[in-house]
């Protein structure tokens, strides 16, 4: 069912993009322990500032226990804000993704990071060079992904506690423009 939810969404894109004169970067990365992709939709506000929501999943860190990380793959949902700068058909992009995590993790060596659905940033630029009349091409992006959760535990005096926690990984991917 994913591989036709992929192939579909692969198809319909550049037909979309095409159609409403906005902007669709797909793309697959590589993270420090596994492969992911991603696909954006962004509308251009003004010249060099756009607008959009996408979806994304890359295997990430969703937990560190006595200096040990914990991978996993992760799908999240974000808005999506990008800086513009054309020079001639290439454009340079810088990107802030806001949004959610959606994952669960149940830890059996640290019961207390037990946690699900983070808070979902990305920083990121890019480079994609235009290989059409509309600026549609390759590109390359390089990405900071951070997940911001919240767990409880017990104390044995005070009853539960909570913690803010904190993972983050690099992605560096390509992908295409429509």
């Amino acid at each position: 069912m994913k591989d036709i939810l992929v192939g579909m969404l692969l198809v319909i894109s550049p037909l979309l993009a095409q159609a409403q004169n906005n902007v669709i970067f797909e793309d697959i990365g590589t993270t420090g322990d596994g492969f992911g992709a991603s696909a954006t939709y962004n509308t251009k506000l003004f010249k060099h500032f756009g607008v959009g929501a996408g979806v994304q999943g890359y295997k990430t860190v969703t937990s560190t226990y006595n200096l040990v990380n914990t991978y996993q793959f992760v799908p999240a949902i974000y808005a999506d804000l990008r800086g513009y700068l054309q020079v001639r058909k290439s454009l340079f992009f810088g990107m802030v993704d806001l949004g959610v995590d959606i994952y669960k993790v149940k830890n059996g060596a640290n019961p207390a990071d037990d946690h699900s659905n983070g808070f979902y940033t990305g920083l990121g630029v890019g480079y994609c060079c235009g290989i059409t009349r509309r600026g549609s091409g390759p590109y390359m992006t390089i990405k900071l992904i951070s997940d911001t959760y919240s767990t409880t535990y017990h104390t044995v005096t005070k009853g539960d506690g909570h913690s803010t926690n904190a993972n983050g990984t690099s992605a560096i991917s390509i992908g295409y423009k429509f």
